[in-house]
């Protein structure tokens, strides 16, 4: 292998990892092959005419072996051999691999195909990860005007529905096929006084024209198209959606204008014109690639398509063409899209194809010496990924695709249609189930039938934080959640409740570990409606998946939101930070854990992070299953290593909005427990199983943004602190005593509010990096976030997590000053004087507040943010568990242990 090969294959691989973002697609067929007028031959050629040719073309030989690989065929497979395994794969399964195969997040869906035998839009949500976006293309929306309302009212109408557009968040852009109707040499228009009565007179002879014949009215005329393009420009100027025209590369039809009106180049007066409306030229331009490249070069306001040509070309050609384009065009305003139409096989050979050529060159030009192989790399994202998203104003976050993934490697097929139930794979059974956000609730239905589940484990967590669900065939759970999604205030963009659901028992939720407690209803139920937005596959379970649910009263008892539903109190917490303080969290919790075996004895014994816990061994299988599990789940797994308790490991995951950071938190413990079953071991949470050793946490790291994020609170430790994260942290503080009802509920909680074991010290107060105190500041500039320390597994991760974003909240609302100093050291070591000067004056209780009020509880603040029923549930479990406690005191000869020693020993068994 040469040095110049060597090179290729590092950065291909590279490369294959990178997600994509589709700049320009249009819709696919509903079907295999509907109708003969667009044969699969269509998909490496244009040649419309000249068909039969094109299967001699050098892309046509190079796609039949590449989709050959795909469908684990021969690589010397006939072409009738290719085509007739694709249709034999179920296709809605077929299209989902080809576009997961080709690591495409989104996809930017021109409109403009009007066709029954295409699926609309909304569809193709069910193809990819994000909800995708819609490109508005002008000429067929003018002419669906004109069909309406007629050539009179046409243009207000047109002008109406642009503004419209321009303002819909699912619009990131608009285009033109100029280059197809009268050529791309139009002139700008001075919007400021234009007349319609031009082009009105002209689709008014047009319209006579055409009524000997049945075909609908076309925008053809130079006149009418100027219009339109002037139109659509004057009105999206300075908005900041961007303009698509396609330029160069088409069928037969661009030969009927002329290829030559396809230049890029007749744009420029346009381009000049308006300087605040991103033009995006599609196809590369091509054959006018170079002209294509230097204007993108030449104005700030032209960006350069990288499709089409892919896979039109040959593999030399798209090698020479990607070198054109670079020649002089920035690489950050290259967009990559597949341009896929009609059959989508185009998305899995666009992406194979553009990673193939795009790394090709970079080698090269890495080989030469020109850029550094990170260089390489960065372009590759920029054209991929960066580009699009910023462009279009996307917001999807950059992750990185697994390596099973990337389109150089994976060639998965999906079972024939008579194979009979698909099988999920090994790779697929605990993939997390992204349904799109564009589905209604039957169609998601269908995609999770078509993703081999049998079984929703429909959960919820008590108020002893105990996990219960139901395990509902799917076919029964179609037909007890209803139609539709519900809408309104009960819920919001993320969440996807359904409108019905079973019934569970009121008293489900303060059930304690001894049974109800006292003077708990006996009657009463309430409805329990699925969250199709929390849906995650089980690796652990085949066939079956999760779902968390929301719970509502009964119409009979008035309907509308259950005030003791945990995630409802916690989602209720979410939307007020929204609607009164414009501020948004990300949480992200570390899970401890212990492994014990069948005699109870810690599965490894070792320090922290020492590789003498993870060395190979059951024990190691065991917990590197559970962090596989995680991630199959769709979790995202930032590390996991050896904690310092004996058996004892960490697991943390990346940041996620409060509510979906509960539920992945619930997700990890079930899948810890689960996995750790499997082994014949035991997982325990308890939160201080050894006294002469580390305690048990889930230690929670929160980060707000709002407003005041940018203005610096210029403390006097700390200057850069933001404004937003001081009033937040000093809330807190003010509160952590309440709070710690909610994280630390149980008296076993505060064997480990302690000093000297890194668990947050007997102090309240916080610290810059100080694992000491129960808030410990992380981060730095635009990325400081603080640690919570006093928060467990015993704690219900929704009421504990709405504990703590409520009494946070409370010093946004009031902007509140943060008093207390940075403590950088142990609080218990300072002396009383040096305590009170830093403002550090609470101590941490040692006792559950709930029972215990004398210790610091605040009702006001609790009220603020919990119903009273709420509450009521809340205190009547913890109530019913020091009653059985005492009992177990009295019966059990345990009359010497104080109550925390007593809850540890009972508690040990169920967490």
């Amino acid at each position: 292998m040469t040095e110049l090969d060597g090179t290729s294959s590092r950065l291909q691989k590279a490369i294959a990892s990178v997600p994509l973002i589709d700049n320009h697609a249009q819709n696919i067929f509903r079907t295999h092959n509907p109708f003969g007028n667009y044969p699969r031959e269509t998909i490496a050629s244009q040649a419309t005419g000249a068909l039969s040719d094109s299967i001699h073309s050098l892309a046509h030989l190079r796609m039949r072996k590449q989709l050959a690989q795909f469908l684990d065929l021969p690589a010397d497979a006939s072409w009738n051999t290719v085509q007739t395994t694709a249709q034999n794969r179920d296709y809605e399964t077929f299209c989902r691999d080809l576009v997961k195969t080709a690591g495409i997040q989104m996809i930017l869906l021109d409109d403009g195909v009007f066709n029954e035998s295409c699926h609309p839009v909304a569809w193709h949500n069910r193809l990819t990860p994000y909800p995708n976006k819609r490109i508005v293309r002008i000429e067929i929306l003018f002419e669906s005007i004109v069909a309406k309302v007629g050539p009179q009212g046409a243009f207000d109408n047109f002008i109406h529905a642009i503004k419209n557009y321009a303002d819909d968040q699912d619009v990131v852009g608009f285009k033109s096929i100029a280059a197809y109707r009268s050529g791309l040499d139009i002139k700008p228009l001075n919007m400021g006084g234009a007349a319609t009565s031009t082009p009105l007179e002209v689709i008014e002879e047009e319209i006579k024209r055409q009524k000997g014949n049945s075909l609908p009215f076309q925008v053809e005329h130079p006149a009418v198209v100027q219009w339109l393009v002037n139109t659509t420009l004057w009105i999206i100027s300075g908005r900041g959606k961007p303009i698509q025209f396609h330029t160069g590369l088409g069928d037969n039809e661009l030969t009927d204008t002329s290829l030559e009106k396809s230049d890029v180049s007749l744009l420029q007066p346009m381009i000049k014109a308006y300087p605040d409306v991103p033009f995006v030229l599609l196809h590369s331009g091509y054959p006018y690639a170079r002209k294509a490249g230097y204007l993108a070069c030449a104005h700030s306001n032209v960006y350069l398509g990288f499709g089409l040509a892919v896979p039109l070309l040959s593999g030399s050609g798209q090698r020479d063409l990607v070198h054109q384009l670079m020649e002089l065009c920035p690489t950050n305003k290259l967009l990559w899209s597949s341009d896929a139409a009609f059959h989508p096989e185009r998305f899995y050979l666009g992406a194979l194809q553009s990673r193939q050529a795009l790394s090709e060159v970079l080698a090269e030009y890495v080989h030469r010496q020109e850029i550094g192989f990170e260089e390489a790399l960065g372009i590759a994202k920029q054209v991929f990924f960066e580009n699009s998203n910023k462009l279009y104003r996307l917001g999807i976050k950059y992750t990185e695709l697994d390596s099973t993934q990337s389109s150089d490697t994976l060639r998965h097929a999906s079972q024939p249609l008579d194979a009979g139930p698909s099988v999920p794979s090994e790779h697929e059974k605990g993939q997390l189930a992204r349904l799109p956000a564009n589905l209604d609730l039957p169609s998601s239905i269908s995609l999770i039938k078509s993703q081999g589940i049998k079984f929703i484990r429909l959960a919820w967590v008590d108020y002893v934080n105990m996990m219960r669900y139901r395990v509902i065939p799917i076919e029964h759970f179609t037909s007890v959640s209803g139609s539709n999604f519900i809408s309104g205030p009960e819920t919001s963009s993320t969440q996807r409740i359904a409108e019905s659901g079973p019934s569970l028992p009121r008293s489900g939720l303060s059930m304690g570990l001894w049974g109800m407690p006292a003077g708990g209803s006996v009657s009463g139920e309430i409805d329990f409606k699925a969250d199709f937005s929390s849906m995650w596959k089980a690796p652990f379970a085949p066939m079956h998946a999760y779902m968390m649910g929301r719970l509502f009263e009964k119409p009979y008892y008035g309907g509308g939101e259950s005030q003791i539903c945990p995630r409802t109190i916690l989602h209720k917490i979410i939307q007020r930070a929204e609607r009164e303080l414009n501020a948004k969290f990300l949480v992200g919790f570390e899970t401890e854990f212990i492994l014990l075996d069948h005699e109870n004895n810690p599965i490894r014994t070792g320090a922290w992070s020492s590789s003498k816990k993870l060395q190979c061994g059951p024990a190691a299988d065991c917990v590197h299953e559970i962090a596989q599990c995680i991630m199959d789940s769709g979790i995202k797994l930032e590390m996991y290593h050896a904690e310092s308790a004996d058996g004892q490991y960490e697991i943390v995951p990346g940041p996620l909005p409060p509510l979906q950071a509960a539920d992945a938190l619930v997700a990890t413990r079930e899948i810890i427990y689960n996995v750790a079953q499997k082994y014949g071991y035991k997982a325990t949470f308890t939160p201080r199983l050894y006294s002469h050793q580390s305690g048990t946490a889930c230690h929670a790291h929160i980060s707000v943004k709002s407003p005041r994020s940018g203005i610096p609170s210029n403390h006097p430790d700390l200057p850069s602190l933001p404004s937003d994260l001081a009033s937040f942290m000093a809330g807190l503080l003010e509160n952590l005593v309440s709070v710690c009802a909610f994280t630390l509920p149980i008296d076993a909680c505060y064997s480990r509010v302690r000093d000297g074991v890194w668990s947050g010290g007997s102090w309240v107060c916080w610290g810059r990096e100080n694992k000491e105190a129960p808030l410990r500041l992380c981060g730095s500039g635009q990325d400081f976030r603080f640690e919570l320390k006093c928060f467990d597994a015993t704690a219900n991760p929704y009421l504990a997590l709405a504990a703590v974003l409520g009494a946070g909240m409370s010093g946004l609302a009031t902007e509140k000053i943060l008093e207390m100093r940075n403590c950088v050291v142990r609080a218990a070591s300072l002396t009383e004087q040096q305590r009170h000067s830093m403002r550090i004056t609470t101590r941490m209780p040692t006792q559950s507040p709930v029972l215990e009020p004398e210790l610091g509880l605040d009702m006001n603040f609790i009220n603020s943010w919990l119903p009273g029923d709420a509450w009521e549930f809340f205190k009547s479990v913890r109530e019913d568990e020091r009653k059985n406690l005492a009992a177990l005191k009295h019966d059990k000869g345990h009359v010497n242990l104080s109550w925390m020693e007593l809850s540890a020993l009972v508690y040990q068994k169920h967490f």
